[in-house]
């Protein structure tokens, strides 16, 4: 018999005072396939842009649907979650408007990382520190495919 933790990883967050752990269990997959079609980081890519300005200086942005419809779906799994492992949760449930008045450009950067920190972490993906053979052109390749 193999034994395993069910429990699966994720990212911590502190959001709107509480401490939430955003997980990318396979119903979140699921709905995020749903939403945004083929693999699951498509809706990671589509968060983030770049652009080069005038300087050559590289513009991090982020898009506010994605953010929010993540945002929406990793919160309340969270309560699922909590709920079938634990027999209850007293966390709060959000609507998309409730995250949307809460998620601005002051603590947006916090919760996009949060979010990329909670896809990597939940499917296992290595920091880059931990392994010193990772070559950043092919990490780079496999982004532009969707694949990681």
């Amino acid at each position: 018999m193999i034994s395993t933790d069910l429990q699966p990883k994720g990212a911590l967050l502190t959001f709107n005072g509480e401490e939430r752990c955003l997980v990318w269990d396979y119903g979140v997959i699921e709905k995020v396939q749903e939403l945004y079609g083929g693999h699951p980081f498509n809706a990671i890519l589509k968060i983030l842009w770049s652009e080069t300005d005038e300087d050559g200086k590289t513009i991090q942005h982020y898009q506010a649907k994605p953010v929010l419809d993540l945002m929406f779906l990793l919160l309340n799994n969270e309560i699922a979650r909590q709920k079938y492992f634990e027999g209850s949760s007293s966390l709060k449930k959000y609507t998309r408007e409730e995250i949307g008045f809460l998620v601005n450009r002051i603590n947006g950067d916090e919760v996009v990382k949060a979010l990329i920190a909670s896809w990597k972490e939940s499917i296992g993906v290595p920091d880059e520190d931990d392994d010193e053979d990772d070559d950043e052109e092919d990490d780079e390749k496999n982004v532009n495919r969707g694949q990681h």
